[in-house]
């Protein structure tokens, strides 16, 4: 870590030996609750050395489609890690700058759902600030279900619950049913896409909203290059989202597939999009048309 100039080391002590010490600034970014994506995602490298046969399997051409999901449950956890700390907050702020009728609207009594919920947490932050409102988290992982349900129990939270679903065939009884639907880095994820954009056009009540929220990668490679999130984002889709997807017949979007290429999509599906990019997320705001 002193060779990658990662902590540093001091020589000048009486007794000649040497010290390492991490500098006051680099702290914040060495800690998983304020270190963002980087330092988070080195709780995810033991599960990518875990694939690392299964995916060089398939790029054979008699290899397999892609890798099933239980090689990575432990994500869930990492997902946990990676939106505990600032992530959750700077996205609440975000949504409302993004969209200035949210904050009232969920003041006053609104019904949410995340599709993709993992373990539950920006549900649970969300429930906590605005008690009048009804949070309900679905997912497709019954074991990040089961962790959602256990910590909102734990922590008395009453206003949000959670249950085990497709997020691309919700039931057929929750059309029209949400005022505000919202999905965290999901999409490029979906073994169909466009079927679960359709099904979120199809639960929102008339007047309702969505936010897509994914990264802000472009289309093409050449305009990624000096992103500060490249290395790590593309690193994430070749040893997980891109294998997952494809295992289970999806068209292996992968998170780099671009903003040109969400757009796109979100039109196909019906919706009027509004995209607002940061170096961080890309957050489309799709209204019906």
């Amino acid at each position: 870590m002193a060779c990658s100039d990662i902590i540093k080391i001091s020589t000048e002590h009486a007794d000649g030996e040497e010290r390492y010490y991490v500098p006051e600034d680099r702290l914040p970014s060495l800690c998983v609750d304020t270190g963002g994506a980087s330092a988070v995602w080195l709780y995810g490298l033991p599960v990518f050395a875990n694939v690392q046969h299964q995916l060089e399997e398939c790029f054979r051409a008699d290899g397999p489609q892609g890798i099933p999901y239980e090689p990575y449950k432990e994500l869930i956890q990492v997902r946990s890690k990676l939106f505990a700390g600032r992530f959750w907050p700077n996205l609440m702020k975000q949504l409302a700058d993004n969209i200035p009728s949210l904050t009232s609207k969920l003041e006053t009594g609104a019904s949410i759902l995340e599709i993709g919920c993992g373990s539950g947490d920006f549900m649970k932050t969300f429930a906590r600030k605005f008690t009048k409102s009804q949070f309900f988290g679905i997912d497709s992982c019954s074991e990040a279900i089961k962790y959602a349900s256990e910590t909102a129990a734990n922590d008395k939270i009453s206003n949000v619950a959670f249950a085990e679903k497709d997020g691309q065939n919700l039931p057929s009884d929750w059309s029209g049913m949400y005022d505000y639907v919202i999905t965290v880095k999901v999409i490029h994820d979906a073994t169909d896409p466009k079927k679960m954009l359709s099904e979120i056009k199809r639960v929102l009540k008339p007047d309702g909203l969505a936010s897509i929220i994914d990264l802000p990668m472009r289309s093409k490679v050449s305009e990624n290059l000096h992103s500060p999130i490249t290395n790590t984002v593309y690193t994430a889709g070749l040893f997980h989202c891109i294998p997952s997807s494809m295992f289970y017949g999806g068209p292996g979007l992968g998170p780099c597939w671009g903003v040109e290429n969400m757009e796109e999509l979100l039109a196909t599906a019906g919706f009027k999009v509004k995209t607002i990019l940061n170096e961080q997320i890309a957050h489309y705001v799709c209204t019906d048309k």
